[in-house]
């Protein structure tokens, strides 16, 4: 019993830690050190590793190799590029040294999966799934407080923030990188209220999702819930084909789309007027993944500072013919680049397509398709549309972040158990966990 409960309220303290993601010390380790639970999930899983307490499967065996591969083919190209210009330096950064860290970084996120996989091993579901249900409260009330104190926000607690700031970030450097963030959180604390099968843990799960989305100023997240109600559509399309409310179930589903592609295309009409970020986004990524094709095995995760602002540089000239209107000076910063601080594509898998090359991704891809969720109960169902959804974001949207690889950890436990919601299971499974 008192092993099962610090193995719980470590679980517990993980699933709310990744929350925090705007650490103090992303003033000295750069943007790994914004998370703290990259590093504590690091030492945690080497810990275990000491005293022979880890468990591995298949899919994380294979992204280990994957890790393998991407520091090997770093190390190549690294030594090509001191071959070529006799210098290991650049942007202010020794090639070798960001390798490693590139490495450490890597396994810092797979080390998140590996701990995840661990400690869910042999939990009840409803053990599993109520973590989230307390910290989609806990991010309610974080954005409630927020709401009241903008422009000025958790000032007392120690992040990198800028102020004044007039958007709600919950506990990240932007607003625009809690999309994936809510979606995953809300999800899965939707999956528990579903398991419980209990009105008030429904009603709490979907008031605070929908406060989440609604005080979100996120362009993405609208991306996200188009996206997630179009695949809906897709995959209970021959259910709504036999139903009496067929019509109320379109107009609610366009209803939906209009509401929040309404709301995605004024921000975006915004941000092309006064800001950089969207141009500066699509262009990163469009050229990552031209790189990738160039490079099909990749060029490390130092040498592409070199190469990725001289593709930023020579595909420019095109597309300021299509689009002369726009704000380029973010993407000229990079190119005139000194050090390396923000020269990378806008997104994680963009990014990791120039580090490992076009058949790196389509093997990343090829791992993570293996772990979707393919039968059609309910529950299945909502974890298909966020598997599209996460990887859809890490695509386009958002960095490898925490959230995803806590997901993919889901998604391991869903392909290793018998998924079902029958009620009387569920209590035998909690009072057997209990008993133990």
């Amino acid at each position: 019993m008192k092993k099962i409960n610090i193995k719980y309220l470590l679980y517990l303290t993980l699933v709310i830690l990744a929350i925090y993601q705007n650490c103090i010390f992303g003033k000295f380790m750069g943007e790994y050190g914004k998370y703290p639970i990259l590093y504590i999930s690091l030492i945690l899983c080497f810990l275990m590793l000491c005293f022979r307490k880890i468990k591995i499967n298949k899919t994380i065996i294979n992204l280990f190799f994957l890790g393998i591969m991407l520091f090997i083919i770093s190390i190549v190209s690294n030594v090509i590029y001191l071959l070529i210009n006799h210098d290991i330096i650049l942007l202010r950064e020794n090639i070798f040294i960001k390798s490693i860290f590139g490495f450490i970084t890597y396994y810092s996120y797979l080390s998140i999966l590996v701990l995840f996989y661990n400690l869910t091993k042999n939990m009840p579901k409803k053990f599993v799934f109520k973590p989230f249900f307390i910290a989609s409260i806990l991010l309610c009330i974080i954005g409630l407080i927020e709401l009241f104190t903008i422009p000025y926000a958790f000032t007392f607690i120690p992040t990198i923030n800028t102020y004044p700031y007039y958007r709600v970030r919950l506990l990240t450097t932007e607003s625009s990188l809690t999309s994936l963030l809510i979606i995953t959180y809300s999800a899965l604390s939707l999956i528990y209220s579903l398991i419980s099968r209990k009105r008030t843990n429904i009603i709490i799960s979907s008031l605070s999702t929908l406060f989440l989305i609604l005080t979100s100023e996120s362009k993405g997240i609208y991306v996200l819930i188009i996206f997630m109600v179009i695949i809906l559509f897709i995959n209970i399309r021959s259910k709504l084909l036999r139903s009496k409310s067929l019509i109320i179930l379109i107009l609610l589903i366009a209803s939906i789309c209009v509401l929040f592609g309404v709301k995605f295309f004024s921000a975006l009409n915004q941000d092309l007027r006064n800001y950089t970020s969207f141009i500066t986004r699509s262009y990163t990524i469009v050229v990552a993944f031209i790189l990738s094709i160039i490079y099909p095995f990749g060029i490390g995760n130092a040498v592409y500072m070199s190469v990725f602002p001289q593709a930023l540089e020579k595909y420019l000239p095109f597309v300021k013919e299509l689009a002369p209107n726009l704000n380029f000076s973010e993407i000229l910063s990079y190119i005139n680049a000194t050090t390396d601080v923000a020269v990378t594509p806008k997104s994680g898998l963009s990014a990791y397509s120039i580090y490992w090359g076009i058949f790196g991704t389509l093997l990343f891809l090829n791992i993570m398709f293996s772990l979707k969720p393919r039968h059609s109960d309910a529950l299945s169902i909502i974890l298909r549309l966020l598997f599209y959804v996460s990887i859809l974001s890490i695509t386009f949207l958002n960095d490898f972040k925490c959230e995803f690889w806590i997901f993919c950890s889901i998604l391991i436990y869903y392909k290793e158990t018998n998924f079902t919601t029958n009620v009387e299971e569920n209590c035998n499974e909690r009072n057997n966990f209990s008993r133990r």
